[in-house]
């Protein structure tokens, strides 16, 4: 069967890969020059079933409301007078309740914990070097309150507080950790690596298996005949196949129009920085989040990978100098001299997010086509479950975990 798979982040990626491998004649479709361009280049590096929360807790949007909130918040709202970001967020809004949050939430991190044991596999049987780190993920605090609300939050999940184990005082002596953290917990099924390096490894992987990639070639339009696609067009030439899934990430809702869709995807903006390290006293063993300050940190071969901020601004990718000086200014309190500053290397993505927080897995009503999209800040954690799920979807056959809560 002739799929097409619409975008080289590593969720098309990984799509392709599965689809190549169960025999099927794949081409990928990418705007940009190269292989994870977008969200996929400079993320975190977490694989987090330990952080697989919804955004909606009614907790969020109460402490959004505060006076000065705003200003002080790692999530960052520019109001415009943009109709996308008021239909998503009423939305989004709406499914801001407990019951919600833990169901999209259980949704999310059952997802995530059948993704990671698959990409385990991938790793392992195509010998893919991208750093993975598999000795789980820090969630630290700097306050018994952080921690306290951190622990609250996950009891009110059936069996989930078990997985996790309470850092000792042993580790809490450690340099990286003595007299900044009071607490934390340790997800010890979570991991870490490059998703990056990764996806660059995996596309040619999926060269060998015989997959095209069409690079610089951005869809126009999509040419529908009796609810099918026909074909799409691509820098102004017809290109036809049997099935097409988007995978576009962010730019996924740009074509719900001509499509007659409703993809409420919406664009947030994300922030990290990329630096040498150049002594390892101050390293931990481990990747993970400072709770405190929505700070996350990668350990990839001798660079640190940086990350932090959840702005909605639309589809702005510019740099702020003044976000960047602060995640500097947050990392030396963590890492000081360990790492090189005057080699930062600053960087700015867009995260899909759906107003639900769980991405779109599933067929659509127009008959040849899919989606594979909408990850938000877990697409490296779900990536290769994701590729699975819509494989299977294609294939008219029953994914291993309940698919419903996927569907668009």
């Amino acid at each position: 069967m002739e799929i097409t798979v619409l975008g080289a982040g590593v969720i098309g990626i990984s799509t392709a890969y599965e689809l190549a491998c169960r025999g099927h004649e794949v081409t990928v479709i990418e705007q940009n020059s190269g292989p994870a361009q977008e969200t996929s280049f400079g993320n975190a590096g977490l694989i987090a079933t330990g952080h697989a929360f919804s955004w909606n807790s009614p907790n969020l949007i109460s402490n959004l409301l505060k006076p000065n909130s705003n200003a002080k918040s790692a999530f960052k709202i520019k109001l415009s007078l943009s109709p996308e970001l008021y239909k998503w967020g009423i939305k989004f809004l709406l499914n801001c309740s407990k019951k919600k949050f833990i169901e999209f939430s259980n949704s999310k991190r059952e997802l995530c914990q059948y993704s990671h044991s698959i990409l385990k596999k991938i790793i392992e049987k195509e010998n893919i070097n991208c750093h993975y780190n598999a000795n789980g993920i820090y969630y630290l605090h700097q306050t018994n309150n952080g921690l306290n609300k951190s622990i609250y939050k996950i009891k009110l999940f059936d069996g989930l507080f078990e997985q996790y184990r309470i850092l000792n005082k042993k580790e809490l002596s450690h340099p990286f950790m003595k007299n900044k953290f009071i607490g934390g917990l340790i997800f010890q099924d979570d991991g870490s690596g490059d998703c990056n390096l990764f996806t660059q490894s995996l596309e040619q992987k999926c060269k060998k298996l015989g997959v095209k990639f069409l690079y610089n070639s951005k869809v126009k339009d999509f040419n529908l005949t009796n609810n099918k696609i026909d074909s799409i067009t691509i820098n102004h030439k017809v290109y036809k196949s049997n099935k097409f899934i988007i995978s576009f990430g962010s730019y996924s809702s740009q074509f719900q129009k001509q499509l007659n869709l409703s993809l409420p995807i919406y664009p947030v903006k994300g922030y990290s920085i990329t630096l040498p390290i150049i002594n390892d006293v101050n390293i931990p063993d481990k990747s993970g989040i400072d709770e405190d300050n929505f700070l996350a940190f990668s350990k990839f071969g001798n660079k640190m990978r940086i990350t932090s901020r959840a702005e909605f601004s639309g589809f702005d990718k510019s740099l702020n100098s003044k976000v960047i000086e602060k995640l500097i200014a947050l990392t030396k309190e963590l890492f000081g001299d360990s790492l090189d500053y005057r080699n930062c290397i600053p960087w700015t993505g867009l995260r899909p997010i759906t107003p639900k927080g769980t991405p779109y897995i599933c067929a659509t009503k127009i008959q040849n086509l899919y989606l594979n999209t909408g990850h938000g800040h877990l697409g490296w954690s779900m990536a290769s479950g994701s590729a699975k799920i819509i494989s299977d979807v294609i294939e008219n056959k029953t994914p291993k975990i309940n698919s419903n809560p996927f569907k668009i």
